[in-house]
């Protein structure tokens, strides 16, 4: 069975002043007068809990020479992105266990799916765009067991254990074809979808 983690929280408040206090006293109950708070969420069956203090984060790479990238293929030094899942439960493990794509199913560990949502690199669509004062390199990031995850493909099945797992990403430059390298600063946006099964 397939599930996808999909949380939702928004808080509103709106507050009107009246123009006096005895103006407040003198009318009736109106509602909003005083405010109104709206509450609105989803209640959704996952099998982990990714970590409130991981749904937001910068990455940061340290700052890297420009002696690093010789020729096409070249990576920088990594930089991790740490993930933690809590109170995972028990489920059915899927395995990529034939080279054919089929898989395998043991039950009682939770699998994932995880998929990186951002432009790619123009010369390289395995790679991430980045945006900025650079040029020539890209974002290249793997999964656990070097897996490679390429904007806007669901990755192969990642299996984690019943508890608590911090699911590693890594991230590095990488020299595309597209030209020599342009030294600047640089950014890049991605969203990370995460599919239980």
């Amino acid at each position: 069975m397939k599930k996808t983690l999909w949380a939702a929280i928004s808080i509103c408040t709106v507050l009107y002043l009246p123009a006096s206090a005895s103006q407040n006293q003198d009318s009736a109950p109106v509602d909003g007068l005083n405010g109104v708070l709206s509450v609105n969420a989803n209640i959704v069956e996952t099998p982990c809990n990714l970590s409130i203090e991981m749904l937001n984060q910068d990455a940061m790479l340290a700052s890297v020479s420009l002696r690093e990238f010789r020729k096409v293929g070249d990576i920088s030094q990594p930089a991790e992105i740490k993930f933690i899942f809590d109170d995972c439960m028990p489920g059915t493990l899927l395995r990529n266990a034939h080279q054919d794509g089929a898989l395998d199913y043991i039950n009682d560990q939770p699998s994932v799916y995880v998929q990186l949502d951002s432009e790619h690199d123009i010369a390289d669509k395995a790679l991430f765009r980045l945006h900025g004062d650079v040029a020539g390199v890209g974002l290249r990031i793997e999964g656990p067991e070097a897996v490679r995850l390429i904007p806007g493909v669901k990755s192969k099945v990642f299996n984690l254990n019943p508890g608590r797992n911090e699911f590693i990403l890594t991230s590095f430059l990488e020299k595309t074809s597209a030209g020599p390298v342009r030294l600047g600063a640089f950014w890049s946006r991605i969203n990370v979808a995460v599919e239980y099964h």
